[in-house]
């Protein structure tokens, strides 16, 4: 999980000061996208993260493990740096707009990557039953919990830049 920060704090670093990003007009740009799109953002993936647990039980009839473990494994992943995203996101755009990225773009939306990680790791269960599925979602909730708390108490302090 470490790694996904680095790569997105770096990303987020060149894309400012390489490429010269307007984060204000960027986080305007995407709250209008999410807010035009929310209903079908968040139908698609709760409908992708169901055909996620289906295709893995079908893989586990037929025996197919091998394809269940690299589905599971890719969307957990997947899953795992969106969580990372939005929860660096949220804490770089308080510094930069002084906006509450989880309030402002709904909490259906906000949930979807979570919605992505218990799929993933009920997927991962379905290939090992010893896979640890509490701990690694735990995990990814304690970051996004820490996101929200360290966002709140900037907004409660008036701390920004």
């Amino acid at each position: 999980m470490v790694w996904n920060f680095v790569i997105i704090a770096l990303v987020w670093a060149g894309a400012e000061f390489s490429w010269g990003v307007n984060y204000p007009d960027l986080y305007q740009e995407m709250m209008q996208y999410i807010n035009e799109h929310e209903v079908l953002l968040a139908g698609y993936s709760v409908g992708g993260a169901f055909g996620l647990v289906v295709l893995s039980y079908m893989f586990r009839a037929f025996g197919w493990y091998s394809l269940v473990f690299l589905m599971s494994k890719l969307a957990f992943y997947l899953s795992q740096f969106l969580v990372c995203l939005i929860s660096y996101s949220a804490v770089s755009f308080w510094f930069y707009v002084s906006q509450n990225l989880w309030a402002d773009m709904g909490y259906v939306v906000a949930a979807t990557p979570f919605v992505w990680l218990f799929a993933a790791s009920i997927s991962l269960w379905l290939f090992d039953f010893n896979y640890p599925v509490a701990e690694k979602i735990y995990n990814n909730i304690v970051v996004a919990i820490i996101s929200v708390v360290v966002v709140l108490a900037m907004s409660f302090t008036g701390f920004s830049f």
